[in-house]
């Protein structure tokens, strides 16, 4: 789990930009911290059980605190992931956001 520094308020949606992957859509936006904050979206749309929307979430998280050194500093991400990530493997989403 990110330290509290790392996550990203709830009243922030970080309204700035924003692109799409088959995997998640991301929205981001600058901060004026010295480090980067991440949210993590996983609506009832991917499934209805809260349990698999959990999991989907520790995964994705995991794979982003693995590359967290990698991202520029100063920025907001919000990552809302998309109904395919429940049906992939942890190999599948990790090359998918390494693209």
């Amino acid at each position: 789990m990110f330290a509290k520094q790392y996550r990203l308020p709830r009243h922030n949606t970080s309204s700035g930009n924003s692109f799409r992957t088959p995997l998640f859509a991301l929205r981001y936006g600058k901060n004026a911290l010295s480090h980067s904050r991440f949210g993590f979206v996983v609506s009832k749309k991917v499934d209805k059980r809260a349990v698999v929307r959990n999991h989907t979430k520790r995964v994705f998280r995991s794979l982003v605190e693995s590359i967290v050194l990698q991202i520029a500093p100063g920025n907001d991400l919000l990552f809302i992931l998309s109904p395919v990530s429940k049906s992939i493997s942890r190999e599948e989403m990790e090359t998918q956001l390494m693209l």
